[in-house]
């Protein structure tokens, strides 16, 4: 384990370069794209007016032959519209919520697989829990 230290070091140093160079190359592509966007820019105008919210959709009424008493859902995976912006914030927050307690969990395997004899830890665990809870049965069954 204490060897791997120089070794990653050194796939470091390799790889320092390579950064450099897209780093390089990120800002200027975005440098070209700010300049091509000031230039085109008034030209491709596409009538986008932040200032007013359209979050319903712009469909026609249900006809008539649809019932009356059912209701249309508030957001439909199906359709992908959705109508407030309570709508659009919770389904980020639940993807971010995911995104993070996935994140935890990968961080866990990985800390895991690490260890000189992994998941034993866990393993002596789950196995001191079951002969607890064994022996509890036991009890109840006299």
């Amino acid at each position: 384990m204490v060897m791997m230290g120089p070794v990653l070091g050194f796939f470091y140093v390799l790889i320092l370069p390579f950064i450099g160079m897209a780093m390089i190359l990120t800002v200027v592509a975005r440098q070209i794209g700010h300049m091509l966007s000031d230039a085109f820019g008034a030209t491709a105008a596409f009538g986008w007016r932040p200032v007013e919210a359209y979050l319903m959709s712009h469909r026609k009424p249900a006809s008539a032959t649809s019932s009356p008493t059912r209701k249309r859902p508030r957001w439909s995976a199906r359709e992908g519209v959705m109508y407030t912006l309570f709508d659009f914030i919770t389904q980020v927050k639940g993807a971010e919520y995911l995104i993070a307690v996935s994140a935890v969990g990968l961080f866990i395997l990985f800390w895991e697989v690490l260890k000189p004899k992994p998941f034993r830890s866990m393993i002596d665990t789950a196995k001191a829990i079951s002969s607890r809870s064994a022996g509890v049965a036991a009890l109840h069954r006299c």
